[in-house]
């Protein structure tokens, strides 16, 4: 492991890694962060912040995130002194599966309306976490969420651009009454409220996770369903429920990664940095060009991994043991030629607008928290009065009946959330996490290359320019990739996506240094901080 390097000149543009005692909070939005770092100065814990945080960013970053999508988190418990990860995502409706769209001729499954939902998850998962480690009232952990969804919040400048994309997919009258009033869209420094969202807020805080699954709010959820021919059952909510499961992991410059397991696609950037780890590192490590490259075939060969294996795990059972085996990554490994780019059979998709939500949280008792949470693309669709926008996660499956992710009754898709963390000597070392949906197993492994490789701040780790790759030899670089680097880059057969916004991500990251002090940082990016005491 890289030694960091430990001061900024002043002169030098950008941000300082963010220090604190006590606790600290790095979100994408610095209203949510202010509000769990609230909750860190009032008793609670890093889980109660977590928890606050990801719910007031569905009021102040309502595209990203909300109560109708996803989460997944990844907890070290200081009072039982191991890490976990709990799976916030929903399943498939009952009444749903690739057989519904296959046999009306359809090639693909639907990216917007109902037949894009699956169960929301977060509800569940965020109870769930309470239940088990936090410290605070559940009740006080929605203050901010309600008050800034029924008084409103003005709109921020990543937000405001997020909107720029959202009316071609709002499917029914009741998200265009939400996201384009008057059929007019919310503009920069506007105050943007949703009162619906905020009286399901209150139900939620007065009713904990049963409110939402098995009484009023899944009611009305299942009564707007119906009245649009939509797929989903009281039974669909009223069996659902988080798991509790054991994350993956691998060994990386001397500190252990570890990531969510199936359904999601964490283990996709572990078998980069495996890839990567039977590489001669070092010889690459001044050769920008030269591990750009490389690390462009390692995640290439990574995503066709992915796509033939991520699945629902109590319906597939993944063969991860080889998978991050550093025999295969080695044997994988020499097939990249450090002189040309190879295609790999259908190792990516093209670009796509994820709207996801990353939370790193920490904790003078020892508790650290990565969570993330998402509404993916948005489905379009609000439930009658409740003002819950749901997620499009059901657009995740595959429409082959023959894949291990094919849609089914009661399955959990392939699913782009993956919090990441790691430990240094069995102890919590750090928190991380880069949204963007494809984009996140390739922003772990550059964060991680920055900051364990190449001896970056944490700062400099998140905000350092990034490259997103796309089908075959397609990828799309940072306005700030130097030009000798791109250059060398299409010399060896890479094409470039031009005029490309990203996905580049949104990374937040903390970490715990020897003698207790607490480091943040946040992704420029975004319009978050973080923030600590």
């Amino acid at each position: 492991m890289t030694s960091t390097r430990t001061s900024r000149p002043g002169q030098w543009p950008g941000r300082s890694t963010v220090l604190a005692k006590k606790g600290m909070v790095c979100c994408s939005q610095p209203l949510a962060a202010a509000a769990a770092l609230d909750i860190l100065r009032k008793g609670g814990n890093a889980i109660d912040a977590a928890i606050c945080a990801s719910a007031t960013l569905a009021a102040v970053e309502p595209l990203s995130t909300g109560v109708g999508g996803d989460m997944v988190a990844m907890v070290w418990s200081a009072r039982e002194k191991r890490l976990k990860c709990i799976n916030g995502s929903g399943r498939c409706p009952e009444k749903l599966s690739w057989r519904t769209f296959a046999r009306r001729g359809a090639k693909f499954l639907p990216n917007f309306g109902w037949g894009s939902v699956t169960v929301p998850g977060c509800v569940d998962g965020w109870w769930r976490l309470h239940q088990a480690d936090g410290k605070a009232a559940w009740k006080s952990l929605f203050d901010a969420a309600i008050d800034y969804a029924r008084n409103g919040v003005p709109i921020s400048e990543i937000v405001a651009s997020d909107f720029e994309t959202i009316r071609p997919r709002l499917q029914n009258d009741a998200a265009r009454a939400i996201f384009v009033p008057q059929d007019r869209l919310p503009e920069y420094g506007e105050v943007f409220k949703q009162r619906d969202l905020a009286q399901t807020f209150e139900i939620i805080a007065n009713g904990g996770a049963d409110s939402f699954y098995r009484g009023e709010i899944a009611e009305k959820i299942v009564a707007s369903s119906d009245a649009e021919s939509g797929y989903f059952s009281r039974a669909d909510f009223s069996s659902h429920t988080s798991t509790w499961d054991t994350p993956v992991k691998t060994q990386f410059r001397g500190v252990e990664i570890f990531e969510a397991p199936l359904n999601t696609q964490g283990f996709t950037a572990l078998l980069a940095l495996n890839i990567l780890a039977s590489l001669n590192l070092e010889s690459l490590k001044d050769d920008w060009a030269a591990l750009t490259h490389a690390t462009m075939e390692a995640i290439k060969l990574s995503f066709a991994e992915r796509d033939a294996h991520v699945s629902d795990a109590l319906n597939y059972q993944a063969p991860l043991d080889d998978l991050l085996s550093l025999t295969f990554a080695t044997h994988i490994g020499m097939t990249i030629d450090p002189t040309r780019a190879i295609p790999r059979r259908d190792s990516l998709i093209g670009a796509m607008h994820g709207d996801t939500v990353q939370i790193c949280t920490a904790d003078a008792e020892g508790n650290v928290v990565s969570l993330i949470s998402s509404l993916y693309q948005g489905s379009g669709v609000v439930a009658g009065d409740t003002g819950i926008h749901f997620h499009n996660r059901a657009s995740m499956f595959s429409i082959d009946g023959d894949h291990p992710n094919a849609m089914e009754p009661g399955k959990r898709p392939f699913h782009t959330l993956m919090p990441g963390f790691a430990l240094l000597h069995g102890k919590p070392y750090m928190a991380f996490g880069v949204t963007g949906g494809h984009h996140q197993p390739q922003g772990h492994v550059q964060f991680l290359l920055n900051f364990l490789l190449h001896g970056m701040t944490l700062q400099e780790a998140v905000s350092a320019p990034r490259f997103d790759c796309r089908t075959e030899n397609f990828v799309a670089l940072e306005c700030d990739f130097p030009p000798d680097v791109r250059e060398s880059l299409s010399a060896k057969g890479h094409a470039f996506v031009e005029n490309d916004p990203g996905p580049f991500g949104g990374a937040q990251a903390l970490r715990l240094l020897e003698n207790g002090i607490i480091e943040g940082a946040s992704d420029p990016r975004k319009d978050g901080c973080a923030i600590g005491f």
